[in-house]
């Protein structure tokens, strides 16, 4: 074979092997891309445990069933303290996960993540409560107090003694918009009942709640207890003293329950991570869910009820859906000051912002715990 011949077989060889070297790369990067995980990961912090029976434990799994629903990836730190280091250690660990957007359900985080928003500005962060105005801050959260005010009406219709008790954490703007809905409600179904107010200062203390609901029963002469706690520690003592209760997050199924305000997380989570997904987030709005949805709503009411009055729930729950909201007509504070008048609505921002006043029938029973 002359040297022209062994020329063309080598290069032929040559062309031959860089084709298939080029074949196996174009195999490996097509299956390297394949196996990527781009799947959409949300993180979600709690101040208390995911299992817990009350608030951490039904936002866990509401967070889980929207992550299943939409097919995104849910990474979920627990028992994480309102404080810097905790906090930003749980955030940092999120983040490393490959999460783009995290969810703070406690209240607390929010002062402490203000300072780090610029730091974390390609995230979004979803607060559970008031929001300040940073661009990658949203607000999100249940209406929860338009199902006090249908709970209300249950209680002040159970009531005998006229005194209906509320174990209650603190007197900030979300706590007041709860209490004075509920109050609202219980004086129209029991128009001379008054709410005994118990503040804890606290949405975890089970000493406190425990305690409180024992004074406001014997001292108060309560009949009925409702609360705004993180777990049902109030609601437990009102039936170990065989008092009718409101329950709060989830139902117990006890005889002495009355009723339970309830948010249904799944829906609010599905609402706000769709968002997040279509890149359509309503960061300047934020999300304040309700009735309307069935975002919010009272669950396992009374069946001894007469139907009258449960006719009047119905009405008064699509009186709410329809915009007429809880807090229209005429509406006095403790002081006797007119907060609402016959054809007004307080809006929003009167509920979120100004919200710092007592609803009439409202009596406070303990020191004020400032939250």
């Amino acid at each position: 074979m002359n040297k022209g011949s062994r020329l063309v077989i080598n290069l032929f060889f040559i062309l031959l092997l860089l084709l298939l070297s080029m074949f196996l790369y174009s195999i490996i990067m097509f299956f390297s891309a394949g196996s990527q995980d781009d799947t959409v990961k949300v993180g979600l912090i709690l101040k208390g445990g995911r299992y817990d029976n009350g608030y951490d434990g039904v936002n866990a799994s509401g967070a889980e069933e929207a992550g299943d629903d939409l097919g995104i990836k849910l990474i979920i730190k627990d028992n994480v303290e309102e404080e810097e280091a905790p906090l930003i250690n749980a955030v940092d660990s999120l983040i490393q996960s490959g999460c783009k957007a995290i969810i703070f359900s406690s209240y607390g985080y929010e002062s402490i993540m203000e300072k780090y928003a610029d730091i974390y500005v390609d995230r979004v962060f979803y607060f559970n409560a008031p929001t300040k105005k940073f661009k990658n801050f949203v607000r999100y959260s249940g209406r929860d107090y338009q199902a006090r005010y249908l709970a209300g009406l249950i209680a002040g219709k159970n009531s005998l003694s006229g005194h209906v008790g509320y174990i209650a954490p603190f007197p900030n703007d979300d706590v007041l918009r709860g209490l004075n809905a509920f109050t609202l409600g219980v004086r129209r179904s029991n128009q001379h009942a008054v709410v005994d107010v118990y503040f804890t200062g606290s949405l975890y203390d089970r000493e406190k709640g425990i305690e409180g609901a024992e004074k406001l029963i014997s001292d108060r002469n309560c009949d009925v207890i409702a609360e705004h706690e993180n777990s049902n520690y109030a609601v437990s003592t009102a039936r170990d003293n065989n008092v009718k209760y409101i329950s709060c997050h989830v139902s117990t199924g006890e005889d002495c329950e009355i009723a339970c305000v309830y948010t249904d997380w799944g829906k609010i989570y599905s609402a706000i991570i769709k968002d997040f997904i279509r890149g359509t987030v309503e960061r300047n709005k934020g999300y304040w869910l309700g009735l309307e949805g069935d975002y919010v709503g009272v669950s396992g009411i009374d069946d001894t009820l007469p139907d009258y009055f449960l006719n009047t729930l119905e009405f008064e729950k699509s009186g709410i859906i329809n915009g007429i909201d809880v807090f229209s007509g005429n509406i006095k504070d403790s002081d006797g000051v007119m907060r609402c008048r016959s054809g007004e609505i307080i809006p929003d921002k009167g509920l979120t912002d100004n919200m710092d006043w007592y609803i009439q029938g409202v009596k406070i029973c303990n020191e004020e715990q400032e939250g």
